[in-house]
């Protein structure tokens, strides 16, 4: 599995506001922050002053609130989140349980950092899952340096027969590594 953890995949752009913001500016600061090349927005993360996670609220449910309310009146304060140091897998678990295309990351003082998204959840799981198959399936051969063993120059590909290193290459003074070395 892979080694990475939420903090590595966090996205920053994700479209945060203060509970005050009214649901019109809202709208018209998500039409305004988003291009064509950007990922689809689907929710907008509510912050408080010292930019703490205090809810969440959907494109959706923003066209279809009054404009004139404010985000306080119409987000969601029992927000799914993961924190940073959260594994690739308890975030691909989160994900899958709720539904979610993606999640809130937070560091361990509840500051939020961005969000996670699914697609990159199931790219860093595949990477993960093809190094490990990798890894299986390629043996290291244990030899003792002490027996004679053939040696292979790196350079012209001659073989040489010595016990312990014979140092270079006698056809062309490249480098040579014993045969039974796996080649990194």
């Amino acid at each position: 599995m892979s080694m990475q953890n939420a903090r590595s995949l966090v996205d920053d752009s994700a479209i945060t506001f203060d509970a005050a913001t009214t649901v019109e500016a809202a709208i018209d600061e998500i039409r305004t922050s988003t291009g064509d090349d950007e990922p689809t927005v689907y929710y907008g993360y509510v912050l408080d002053d010292s930019g703490r996670l205090e809810g969440v609220v959907s494109v959706r449910e923003l066209l279809n609130a009054e404009e004139a309310a404010s985000l306080a009146d119409v987000m969601q304060s029992d927000v799914v989140s993961v924190e940073e140091s959260a594994s690739i897998g308890d975030i691909a678990r989160k994900l899958a349980e709720h539904g979610f295309p993606l999640l809130p990351v937070h560091d361990a003082d509840a500051a939020f950092l961005g969000v996670v998204r699914a697609e990159d959840v199931l790219e860093a799981l595949e990477e993960g899952a093809s190094k490990a198959a990798l890894q299986s399936s390629v043996k290291d051969v244990q030899y003792d340096p002490s027996e004679e063993g053939q040696y292979e120059c790196f350079e012209c590909g001659a073989v040489v027969a010595a016990i312990g290193s014979p140092g270079s290459c006698p056809e062309c003074g490249s480098e040579l590594r014993h045969r039974r070395t796996t080649i990194e």
